[in-house]
């Protein structure tokens, strides 16, 4: 909800097109929908201006962001990357909570890893953005620090 927040602000003020958030599913190619934690497109894709009212986006956003939970898999999210670019999607953002980064993706492949010290921006793609990772993290608890296994060999 942070980034999204942050989307909305900029988009209030730069009004490049809308986004949608995680209850929202797109089809991006007939039988396979899917639903990113957040998404924007552009108004370039939508010249009438308005937001479509369908359940199932049928339009392929510009950018998608996916923050990871415990149970996303590597493999998983490799393969959302491929069917995202492969529907024609040009940004994706891999949000990592636990370790306070950002993937940012440019293609399946083509990977930039921003640390909490660094600065997400939208390029091309969200022209005029930008978001310290430190930003987007300030209000998330940091995670605590590992504790010894103090009694691991005792016997109870």
């Amino acid at each position: 909800m942070e980034l999204a927040w942050y989307f909305r602000t900029f988009l209030a003020l730069h009004d490049l097109g809308y986004l949608y958030g995680a209850d929202a599913l797109v089809e991006l190619m007939p039988r396979l929908v899917r639903g990113p934690d957040v998404c924007f497109t552009s108004w370039e894709k939508r010249p009438e201006r308005t937001v479509p009212g369908k359940q199932i986006a049928d339009l392929i956003p510009d950018l998608v962001v996916e923050v990871l939970s415990l149970k996303n898999t590597r493999g998983e999210i490799a393969r959302k990357l491929k069917e995202y670019f492969f529907a024609g999607v040009r940004l994706v953002w891999v949000i990592d909570p636990p370790t306070r980064t950002a993937h940012v993706y440019t293609s399946p492949d083509a990977k930039t890893v921003v640390g909490e010290k660094g600065t997400l921006d939208g390029g091309d793609v969200l022209p005029g953005f930008t978001l310290a990772v430190a930003k987007l993290f300030e209000r998330l608890e940091k995670p605590a620090a590992k504790r010894k296994k103090k009694y691991a060999s005792r016997a109870a």
